[in-house]
């Protein structure tokens, strides 16, 4: 059971990324201390998910990265770029 178990992460890239034009779009902010941004960037480059199909975006500020009017802004046009982009 564990090794079956262990083995589950590496389908991610393989779900995440099977249809092709399949997008993830992930974002981190500098100073969260529950979910460091460069350890879940490390996580999805670990699982394979294409550079091509990953946008990712940083913000100054802690876990909620829209605290604060500007981060709430650049949250936005992030968020509407992403979907702008990735519109079929």
């Amino acid at each position: 059971m564990i090794v079956q178990a262990s083995l589950k992460w590496r389908q991610t890239s393989v779900r995440l990324t099977a249809p092709p034009n399949m997008r993830l779009f992930w974002m981190a902010g500098y100073y969260d201390l529950t979910t460091p941004a460069y350890a879940g960037r490390y996580i999805l480059d670990q699982v394979g998910v294409p550079a091509d199909q990953l946008t990712a975006a940083h913000f100054a500020g802690p876990h909620g990265v829209y605290d604060g009017e500007d981060n709430l802004a650049r949250f936005n046009a992030a968020v509407r770029s992403f979907a702008i982009r990735t519109r079929p």
